[in-house]
Parts: structure tokens; sequence; C-alpha cells
């Protein structure tokens, strides 16, 4: 139809014959049943390859109802399928029924660590959930930034490129080459009196600082956390550069919240990451006390931590399951 941009007297010749009916598009579906991992209620989400699919519903592999009862997953068959055939659109919602007084969500216990009672609740994570695909390994890595410690124009040693809350792992100095080195510890970037220290105490009201001086080097740290294993065909999933001040919007405890803002976050992010402490130094010294299910050991740290395997450990969610066999009630959805 022509757009008429002034007023006046048009003439528009119109056919008299009947419009074809056209077609509709095929290429948008939606499918209902169990699944291996994703949400459990909401709306259905809407998935554009199979690979979306995989990282959020947990893939091919068979489900296991009751613990014992185990079926062809014949939802992800048939996802596979729609998109192998032209598929474009899919929407996708997962049924599950619970196990009775069993949430279904795999968990990580904090027995297998070297944290005493009091430090329990440090280091709290669980598959974001339920089903056997959120029994994942996490793999936590530290890594060792630049040294901040330089010189100022008066030759007084300051922290350069230095945060309020960052997280530095610093290393003091030995009396002479024949002393054993002494441990290096975590310290919390403070603001005092407008200059940048770093606070001896994991308190959240410092008043004591350590000296520079004393210090041989001071690297800012960071952090990497890999999730594997939601699937035999599942993909790796890396954030990198994560900080460790729990106040720190790219930090363990805003990236794996429980309570995150969008609907996508919930999606992408299978993990939770849950801890009693809103210290940065805590979280910190408390991954260093975590015994790697490989070989039993915990991260290591010293100024030539060169090896990526000494300044890891690798976790093992356990305990998830998919429920029982969902009932004709599972499918009736929400009148809401």
């Amino acid at each position: 139809m022509p757009e008429y941009l002034a007023p006046g007297v048009f003439i528009e010749e119109v056919s008299f014959r009947m419009k074809a009916i056209q077609g509709v598009g095929t290429s948008t579906a939606a499918f209902v049943g169990p699944c291996r991992f994703g949400p459990t209620s909401g709306e259905p989400s809407l998935l554009t390859s199979f690979t979306e699919f995989e990282r959020i519903y947990g893939g091919l592999d068979k489900l296991n109802f009751d613990g014992q009862d185990t079926t062809h997953n014949y939802i992800a068959q048939a996802v596979r399928a729609f998109f192998e055939e032209g598929g474009h659109r899919l929407y996708v919602a997962r049924t599950y029924l619970s196990l009775d007084g069993n949430d279904g969500i795999a968990r990580w216990d904090s027995s297998n660590s070297l944290l005493d009672a009091s430090q329990a609740n440090l280091i709290k994570l669980r598959a974001r959930y339920p089903g056997t695909a959120g029994e994942f390994s996490v793999t936590f890595t530290i890594n060792l930034g630049q040294n901040l410690l330089e010189t100022d124009s008066h030759g007084n040693l300051r922290l350069g490129e230095a945060k309020q809350g960052d997280v530095v792992w610093a290393q003091p100095k030995t009396e002479n080459s024949s002393s054993p080195p002494i441990p290096g510890r975590f310290y919390k970037v403070e603001n005092h009196n407008g200059t940048m220290q770093l606070g001896k105490s994991s308190d959240a009201d410092i008043t004591d600082f350590a000296g520079l001086d004393s210090l041989e080097k001071a690297h800012l740290i960071s952090l990497t956390v890999k999730i594997s294993g939601m699937g035999r065909f599942g993909e790796e999933q890396v954030w990198d550069d994560l900080a460790f001040d729990p106040a720190h919007p790219n930090s363990l405890s805003n990236v794996f919240t429980g309570e995150p803002a969008s609907r996508i976050t919930t999606q992408k992010v299978p993990l939770v990451f849950e801890s009693d402490t809103k210290n940065g130094v805590e979280i910190a010294h408390a991954l260093t006390q975590l015994e790697n299910i490989d070989d039993g050991t915990a991260i290591v740290l010293s100024l030539d931590s060169i090896d990526e395997l000494a300044r890891s450990t690798r976790l093992q969610l356990s305990e998830g399951n998919d429920g029982q066999r969902p009932t004709h009630m599972e499918y009736r959805g929400s009148q809401s």
C-alpha cells in the first residue's frame, strides 16, 4: 500500500481477486519433557541451536529416574533432530518430579578440604538446578598478576595500580640467603589516609598494615573458574579474571550468585557459589585449603608459580539426581 505524505486526492488501483492463503512457518516448535539439567519453572527457554540445549539442559545422556530406572533422553534426541532437519527456533519446558525429601541438586562437600569447622562455610558450591548433569567438576586456578611494588619519585615504595578491595598475595623478605623462606600470605588493599596499603588482618575493620619495605613482591591475584562434565559431549565453560572481594561486580560471589539479575544468566551459569564471609582475603585463603580430587594436594603459591597445576584445585559436585519419572500432572503447566 502506498504511503501518502501530503494531503490531497489520490487514485489507487486495487485488485478484485482474492488473495491466496499464505503458508505458516514451521521452523518454530515447543517441546515439553524431562531433561538432565536446566530450569524447572518459569517461561520456556528459547533455543536456536542444539549446543544451547546441551549447555542449559545437559545433553544426550540417559535419564536416571528413582536412582535406578534408566531411560533414553527422548527430549534431547528430539531437539537434535529438530535442528538437524532445519528448525530454527525451539522452546523447551523441563518437567521435574523430585524424590521425597531430596531436591536433586548436586553439591560439593567441604569435608574434602583442610578447612576446619569454623571455616567450613567459607566455600559452598552447588549446581543451580537439579539433575545428574549437575555432577560436574569445578577447577579453581589462582593467577598471579603484576608485582604492585614500585618506587615513587622520592625513592619510597608504593602500591602501583592498586584499588580499594583488591586482594594481593605477598612474599615477605627473608633475613639472609640461608634462612628458609617465609610463607607468603594474602592481604587486602585498603585506602589509609589517601594511600593504598596492605591490611595485615582479614577482619573488616583493618587498623594494622603490612610494611611494604618488608615485602619481596606483592602480586595482584585473580581467579579462573572452569566447569567440566555437563555430559559426554558437553563443552567446558571458563570464566577468567574474577575478583575475590564480594563487593566487586566481577567477583566469584557475584558471577556465580544464587539470585542473578536476569534469566539469561541463570541459563548460562550452572554453578552457584555461596560464602558466609564478605572478605576476599578469607575466600582466597580458603581456596588454598581445598584438596584437589586428582591427587589430594592443595594450591601452592610462590614467587615462581609458573606451573598452572600447582595453582589449581579441582572439586567434584555429587549427589544430584533426575528425580522420579514425571506423571501427567507435571505436564499441565501453570494457569497463572
